[in-house]
């Protein structure tokens, strides 16, 4: 749970409610300057942005993804990351866009809620990520991720659950359309670039 303010917690055991409990919120405080706060985070993305690696907050970068065992082309991608001062911390929202000239990349409250890619009968190789850290001095914590893609009719698309690797690594037949989330342990990560070659 991130917020800024006290939260009120109603307990239950099956239909049951208990009685309300109210619990602090505690920050260790803000990072010592946003740009702090954009390392931090890239720093937290365990590698996806070493080659695509935004400096500033809301200002994206052109740069590429690569594969976390090398078994994939990388993909050329468009990234950003953007703060958002929630009291003691920062909510991080980090957008991976490839090809990096897709228009309408977006990610929208709830989180797991990315814009769509396609158009009826438009078939391309496409994906949208999006990784939601809360940052503080001490640590960029990640809360939430989400990813959308879609691809050609042709090959097979290597994929990773970026924080998991090696244990998530995957993959699934090209010609696929949809997304879904990576929860605490990063998005899904396919690389789109394999199909259709």
């Amino acid at each position: 749970v991130h917020w800024e303010g006290l939260l009120r917690v109603t307990p239950g055991c099956g239909l049951s409610a208990l009685s309300p409990v109210q619990v602090a919120v505690a920050s260790p405080g803000l990072p010592r300057s946003p740009q702090a706060a954009v390392t931090e985070v890239v720093a937290a993305t365990r590698h996806l942005l070493d080659h695509c690696r935004p400096r500033t907050s809301g200002v994206s970068v052109v740069g590429r993804i690569d594969p976390p065992s090398g078994d994939a082309q990388p993909l050329q991608a468009r990234c950003s990351i953007t703060l958002h001062r929630e009291g003691n911390f920062y909510r991080a929202q980090v957008l991976v866009a490839t090809p990096p000239n897709l228009r309408g990349a977006a990610v929208s409250d709830p989180y797991e809620r990315l814009s769509p890619l396609w158009q009826v009968g438009d078939r391309r190789n496409a994906q949208v990520l999006g990784w939601e850290f809360v940052v503080t001095r001490t640590e960029a914590l990640s809360v939430d991720a989400a990813s959308a893609a879609e691809t050609r009719p042709r090959g097979w698309a290597p994929s990773w659950i970026w924080g998991l690797y090696p244990r998530g690594s995957g993959g699934s037949a090209c010609g696929f359309r949809g997304g879904g989330g990576g929860g605490v342990y990063g998005p899904d990560v396919s690389f789109v670039s394999a199909c259709g070659r």
